[in-house]
């Protein structure tokens, strides 16, 4: 589902502590605070939409994209939860999003400007 609001510091929890114990140990620690800089910028934050996976209230996953959904900021599964296609499911959510997203421009271009075969 959608996180908005006050949930997004639930999000922003779940990726520091997920990027703590899983990416950080391959940074530097300049890597490290650049990161935790990014995630902390109120005006980069507010520019991403960010999708849930959820276990009743509880938060298992977390994918951030930019408004456009053209890049992908943040990609982050608890570590009690790997292995259990919440990641997939997440990934898959987006790309079908984009995917209308498209189709829905594409049919809205034709009908707007349709092709003709003189």
């Amino acid at each position: 589902q959608k996180i908005e609001g006050t949930q997004i510091t639930d999000a922003i929890d779940l990726i520091w502590t997920t990027f703590l114990q899983f990416e950080a140990p391959d940074y530097s620690e300049e890597g490290i605070q650049s990161f935790k800089d990014f995630i902390e910028n109120k005006d980069i934050i507010s520019s991403l939409e960010f999708w849930g996976a959820y276990d009743g209230h509880v938060l298992k996953g977390v994918i951030a994209a930019n408004e456009n959904r053209k890049h992908i900021c943040c990609f982050f599964v608890k570590a009690d939860y790997h292995r259990q296609e919440i990641g997939k499911k997440l990934w898959n959510l987006i790309f079908w999003k984009i995917v209308i997203v498209k189709l829905l421009q594409l049919i809205l271009l034709r009908t707007l400007f349709p092709f003709t075969t003189d």
